[in-house]
């Protein structure tokens, strides 16, 4: 998950704001069909967008066609040689435990929310 950093004035008057930045689990997700490895799939249960490490070719192999095609680069990979993509996967773990993501519980102005557009 990205996080945009902005600070801007002059002390004493500075304001600073962090944006999330996460995968927002797309409906048509378009770096499903940029991965030549057909690494990334999205969840018919859920909707939710998975990558498969295994299956991903890293950084050099693929030059990162998935982080390409997303209008909001949420596929990540390191800097070092190899790296596999990795992406905000809505905490699947803690879905499949009827939980929250931890993005969600952990906001303190309550601006995050998750679950099926038909609910929220």
């Amino acid at each position: 998950m990205r996080l945009l950093y902005t600070e801007k004035g002059k002390f004493p008057d500075v304001f600073v704001s962090y944006l999330v930045v996460p995968c927002y689990q797309c409906l048509d997700p378009t770096c499903i069909p940029a991965c030549p490895a057909h690494a990334i799939s999205k969840r018919d249960e859920d909707g939710i967008v998975v990558v498969d490490g295994t299956a991903c070719l890293g950084n050099r192999e693929c030059e990162v066609k998935c982080l390409k095609a997303c209008p909001y680069d949420a596929p990540q990979f390191g800097p070092e040689p190899g790296a596999k993509m990795c992406k905000c996967n809505f905490c699947l773990d803690r879905w499949l435990e009827s939980k929250l993501p931890v993005c969600v519980e952990a906001c303190p102005t309550r601006a995050l929310d998750g679950g099926p557009l038909d609910e929220l």
